[in-house]
């Protein structure tokens, strides 16, 4: 489908903080694309850097593009600020330190979800790690109904581990229709979380689809700058505690036959992942302080459901065990046990993979 000369096709939103090593890679892969009919919108996250003074340099050049400046607040409220400002039929976030594997990408994004009015398609993408990239291609699917695709595909975004869905939780390799930011709430302008956000976007960008399109072809470039380094960061249970409330909230908006099967996943991640958390973290606390971390977290609402949810539903899972007895000593001795008979293994599989 040819677009409109006059028509503005595609809003890209683009949250930025602290990227002065990518903004340029990043805004000349979308400025040199075949589409024209595009404008890009760039939150500054309260940047302490040169981006912003980068990106303006940008707007003033060509006024497509335009950049907002608000105080640090995060991801969040970043992107749904940039939802406010959209003009396009149809919106597309990126971030920074991304950029498009193709000249053709915004085109063939475009051509793909006119040619049958999708609410929403989701496309292929390169990972590229420090010292190799992966092609992360998709499958090729259609999705024609409302039902099938909350039955089979949304509860990807309720529990992780959901492998029946080829939904994936990311905002950047998917085009929506500009309707559906309509139901993105204005509360999310409050919501500090730096893990997980594109789930909780997703939750509401996607309740409304009807007709959806998996596409396999790579249009985008995703960096994954930590590649093999090691990442612990307290908070991120606490992040982890917000996502889940969302599903929950999410899962208890309607009546599915699947919930208590939903449920039990939930849960079931929330225990394992804490109990990933606390053996990665280990070594980054003396035992004192883990113990009053471990007991902070266990007083989060979602590991306190997790804990009743156990109570009741046995499970010969360690996770499911450690997060019913709550217990920190039992999570400290199990974390040490798990590192002592599995040294080296990181090792091991670099070599692997190498």
């Amino acid at each position: 489908m040819k677009p409109n000369n006059k028509k503005c096709c595609i809003s890209i939103i683009i949250p930025m903080f602290n990227g002065e090593r990518y903004v340029r890679k990043c805004l000349s892969s979308i400025l040199s694309q075949s589409l024209r009919q595009f404008e890009v919108i760039i939150i500054d996250d309260g940047s302490t850097d040169n981006s912003f003074e980068i990106a303006k340099q940008y707007s003033e050049k060509d006024k497509r593009v335009r950049v907002i400046r608000q105080k640090n607040a995060g991801p969040v409220c970043a992107r749904v600020k940039g939802l406010k400002e959209i003009k396009g039929e149809y919106f597309t976030f990126c971030d920074i330190d991304d950029y498009y594997s193709s000249k053709y990408s915004l085109e063939r994004m475009y051509n793909c979800i006119t040619e049958s009015s999708y609410d929403m398609i989701q496309f292929g993408y390169f990972k590229k790690l420090r010292f190799l990239s992966l092609k992360k291609a998709g499958i090729e699917k259609d999705i024609l109904n409302h039902d099938h695709f909350m039955k089979n595909e949304y509860p990807k975004l309720l529990c992780s581990y959901w492998n029946e869905s080829s939904l994936e939780t990311n905002v950047w390799n998917k085009l929506y229709r500009k309707s559906l930011a309509a139901n993105v709430p204005d509360d999310l302008l409050n919501e500090k979380v730096f893990m997980g956000e594109d789930l909780i976007l997703n939750l509401y960008l996607c309740e409304k689809c009807n007709k959806v399109k998996y596409l396999a072809e790579p249009l985008y470039c995703y960096r994954d700058l930590t590649g093999f380094t090691s990442r612990w960061k307290a908070k991120d249970m606490y992040d982890l505690d917000k996502i889940k409330q969302y599903q929950i909230k999410f899962l208890n908006k309607v009546e599915r036959e699947d919930k208590e099967k939903i449920l039990k996943e939930l849960y079931t991640e929330t225990a394992s992942w804490f109990f990933c958390h606390i053996r990665n973290g280990i070594d980054k606390l003396n035992e004192d302080e883990m113990t009053e971390y471990i007991n902070n977290v266990l007083s989060l609402p979602s590991f306190i459901q997790a804990r009743n949810y156990f109570m009741i539903n046995q499970s010969n899972r360690l996770s499911a065990e450690l997060i019913r007895e709550a217990n920190p000593q039992k999570y400290i001795s199990a974390a040490r046990s798990y590192k002592k008979d599995n040294k080296g293994s990181v090792k091991s599989l670099i070599r692997k993979i190498v």
